[in-house]
């Protein structure tokens, strides 16, 4: 979005955008951003905060009436309404499983519960069934690797949509628990308590030394920083510098 940011002002077209991670920003120089101490995903907010939300816009447009300069960087002072952990929230009962593939089977009945109460689902990205999506994924830095399931696709937008498939199904499940737990709480239990989880960390720490380039840039997406380990953060850190 900078760089894109950066083409409108030459074409005489005032930008101002929401950066989610600030570094890139900072070193993408936009002509005017914002950036919020957000989930990635949820630039304006979580989903039900219409309120918030709208502030976050009217805080990002009003860059535009700013002084001008070669680049405005602010950072937004609040953090989500949900962003508190909610006292006494546990993950979908009866998941102990110790796969991927097991995981999947003892949530599916929280996310068609969750499907059919909010009438939708933002699984499905890939086209492909859960299962089918979990075979692959297991499968990509094995010595068997299945073929890629999409083959209109290139493989790392394969990985890529696959991964945020698996992640919108654990997180879908979740929120049929008997709390709702904040954001951070269904993302802190994906990445630190599931197998799932497990299973997109080994993915980002085998992309680093890949022999395959595109693959290697996964390095910067798989894994939130705030879910890496400092040693990955740093890896990924000096890999972009």
């Amino acid at each position: 979005m900078s760089a894109i940011a950066h083409f409108l002002e030459e074409e005489g077209i005032a930008t101002t955008l929401v950066a989610l991670i600030r570094p890139h920003a900072e070193k993408a120089r936009p002509p005017r951003a914002l950036w919020v101490p957000f989930q990635l995903g949820r630039p304006v907010g979580g989903p039900g905060q219409a309120d918030f939300q709208r502030t976050v816009i009217r805080s990002a447009l009003a860059l535009l009436e700013s002084t001008p300069a070669p680049s405005i960087l602010e950072d937004f002072p609040e953090d989500e309404p949900d962003s508190a952990c909610v006292v006494g929230w546990a993950a979908p009962g009866g998941l102990s499983a110790d796969t991927v593939l097991a995981e999947i089977e003892a949530l599916a009945p929280w996310y068609e519960r969750s499907k059919q109460r909010s009438g939708r689902t933002t699984v499905g990205i890939t086209g492909l069934e859960i299962s089918t999506v979990a075979h692959y994924l297991l499968s990509v830095d094995g010595e068997r690797p299945l073929p890629n399931p999409r083959a209109d696709f290139a493989p790392v937008q394969t990985l890529r949509y696959a991964v945020d498939d698996l992640k919108a199904y654990y997180l879908e499940a979740a929120t049929e628990a008997s709390e709702r737990a904040s954001g951070w709480q269904l993302a802190n239990w994906f990445w630190e308590s599931t197998q799932g989880g497990q299973l997109v960390k080994q993915l980002h720490e085998n992309s680093f030394d890949h022999r395959v380039e595109e693959r290697r840039h996964a390095a910067w997406w798989l894994v939130p920083d705030g879910w890496a380990s400092r040693e990955t953060v740093e890896r990924t850190w000096k890999v972009s510098h």
